[in-house]
């Protein structure tokens, strides 16, 4: 029984060992080592940029230009059907913002959302 208790015990240790080497990557690919003051993050998370006093998930127009109203939506403008409009804002014609057309074009133009 003692045997085995020790055998058990050695399994697990071992295991627990290949699994910290495997999870430092001491198998497989060869990671490079680089300083952690030099270590750039693999992600950027940035918050898109609108001009001042609009920001994400606004409405807005362009109050001489065709009536086409834009949400705007991850650093995008996106056209908005009527249908949309209809079944997503409830008709708050109240909460669309007028934005003039040299901030309107410095936005990029995303798909259209349609109902």
């Amino acid at each position: 029984m003692e045997q085995n208790t020790k055998l058990i015990i050695g399994v697990v240790g071992l295991g627990g060992l290949g699994y910290y080497l495997y999870k430092k990557g001491f198998f497989g690919k060869k990671q490079a080592t680089m300083p952690n003051s030099a270590i750039a993050p693999t992600k950027t998370t940035l918050a898109p940029t609108y001009p001042s006093g609009f920001s994400e998930n606004d409405y807005v127009r362009n109050p001489s230009g065709d009536g086409t109203v834009f949400m705007l939506k991850r650093g995008q403008k996106l056209p908005i059907t009527y249908a949309w409009w209809m079944a997503n804002a409830k008709n708050d014609w109240d909460s669309v913002k007028e934005m003039s057309a040299p901030l309107l074009m410095d936005i990029p133009t995303g798909t259209v959302l349609d109902a």
